[in-house]
């Protein structure tokens, strides 16, 4: 996931949408994913990743998947709240970009 994440941060700094709060955003969704290697939810996270890191490079909309992934993983905030901060901050960033 590394490189996909990588990929989409290329990606916002070349629409000149990389900013502080993106990067924290970027680097939290990072840090997360160290946090969850085994967890159940980790498929639909690595999924939104993936697919994100392709439809940026089109500039196709994808906050909604997003924000999506949150609502998924809503019931695990207890056990793993810095996944779930960490990707609403992802759709936060997105949406404002219009992405």
């Amino acid at each position: 996931m590394k490189k996909e994440i990588e990929e989409i941060r290329e990606a916002l700094k070349s629409l000149d949408a990389y900013d502080e709060e993106t990067g924290e955003a970027l680097r939290s969704l990072e840090d997360a994913l160290d946090e969850i290697d085994q967890h159940p939810a980790l498929g639909k996270v690595q999924e939104t990743i993936t697919g994100t890191s392709v439809r940026m490079r089109t500039q196709e909309k994808t906050a909604e998947s997003w924000e999506s992934l949150k609502e998924h993983l809503d019931e695990w905030e207890d056990h793993h709240p810095g996944l779930v901060l960490s990707v609403g901050k992802m759709a936060r960033v997105l949406a404002v970009l219009g992405l």
